[in-house]
């Protein structure tokens, strides 16, 4: 196996810049996701690393070597794709065996190859079927087998779960998750979806417009967001941002939202002093982190249902304060009424502050 390392890569179409300035390290036998919506350069980068794209700028290392001037097949990657792309004339011994036999390997090498791969996938059964008689949990993991036959250094996947129902996707995703700790190896896959990046990865890159956002691992980017991008894209339902600015008027520190006032301490104000200007900022705070109540206390801040849904674990409640629209995660047995009034307690140890001008998070 091998790591993967990208230095300053950059791809133009035209004018337009799909992947701008990334540098990037995926450690050998890692899993790592790149996040983000479409069109954030996901798909380009990983393209690159294949070299199905030719990088405008920078370097792209696998191991030691540098890759930009060698062709796709020479790379010793492999890469599935969200389609598939299963020959459908072929039975799935064949579809598997056949990048075996465009290297013409010998015929024993390539049987036991497909063989070991059917057998950890568990589709030893289905080896002489066509993919029309499979169901899309299993063309997955003939698309699977095929990159695994070829023992390449990477694994490259471009949202392989796309085109399954909800539980299969569930069901997916640990399998993937096991499969890559069995193999030992280097995988980086693509994908929109936060809750495949969070469950399977060791660390999750997240992009957008054609940059990489923030590194680090499912924990890090959920509670230490860089800026507001990453705070409203990783979660669900996303992190509310609400206007504010930092009250001088008040003996005490405190922000103010004009319909209400947040106390916070001293050590806070000064940074948001230092690090922005003060009328200037945003409120982050994610909806599990608000308490919602039917009676009011001294720090509550009073609201109004909005919209009330129920899904099981939990029941989501927006609330109107003002102009402010907030999303709630409240205990499954709440119940209410839409316009009722409620109050809200925010966590005062799980808030966020960001600068209004650029994203970024002072605190």
């Amino acid at each position: 196996m091998a790591d993967v390392r990208l230095e300053g890569v950059s791809k133009y179409y035209g004018k337009v810049k799909a992947v701008d300035n990334i540098d990037l390290f995926v450690r050998d036998k890692e899993f790592l996701s790149l996040l983000g919506p479409s069109g954030c350069g996901k798909t380009t980068t990983l393209r690159c690393v294949a070299g199905l794209e030719e990088v405008t700028e920078g370097r792209i290392f696998i191991g030691e070597r540098c890759v930009n001037d060698i062709a796709p097949r020479e790379r010793n990657v492999a890469m599935v794709f969200q389609d598939y792309a299963l020959y459908p004339h072929m039975n799935v011994y064949n579809n598997i065996a056949f990048p075996l036999k465009v290297r013409k390997l010998a015929k024993t090498e390539i049987e036991k190859r497909v063989y070991e791969a059917a057998e950890l996938l568990e589709i030893r059964e289905l080896l002489a079927r066509k993919p029309k008689e499979l169901s899309g949990g299993q063309r997955q993991r003939v698309a699977l087998g095929r990159a695994i036959v070829r023992e390449p250094s990477v694994f490259l996947l471009d949202e392989p779960l796309s085109n399954l129902d909800a539980k299969l996707r569930i069901y997916m995703r640990k399998e993937l998750k096991r499969l890559q700790k069995t193999l030992g190896t280097t995988l980086i896959y693509v994908t929109h979806d936060q809750v495949e990046a969070m469950t399977m990865s060791d660390r999750i890159a997240i992009m957008n417009e054609g940059r990489i956002q923030q590194e680090g691992s499912a924990i890090e980017v959920y509670k230490k967001p860089a800026n507001m991008f990453v705070g409203g894209f990783v979660g669900s339902p996303p992190m509310n941002f609400i206007d504010c600015s930092l009250d001088e008027k008040s003996r005490r520190a405190c922000l103010d939202f004009g319909e209400f006032k947040f106390d916070i301490n001293d050590e806070v104000a000064d940074i948001i002093r230092e690090a922005s200007s003060a009328n200037k900022i945003v409120f982050g705070i994610r909806p599990e982190d608000i308490q919602i109540s039917k009676t009011a206390a001294p720090s509550f801040v009073k609201a109004s249902i909005y919209v009330i849904e129920p899904i099981g674990s939990e029941v989501q409640v927006t609330v109107r304060i003002g102009g402010n629209l907030i999303s709630v995660a409240a205990d499954p047995l709440f119940s209410g009424e839409i316009g009722e009034e409620v109050f809200l307690n925010f966590c005062e140890a799980r808030f966020h502050i960001f600068s209004k001008k650029t994203g970024e998070a002072i605190v």
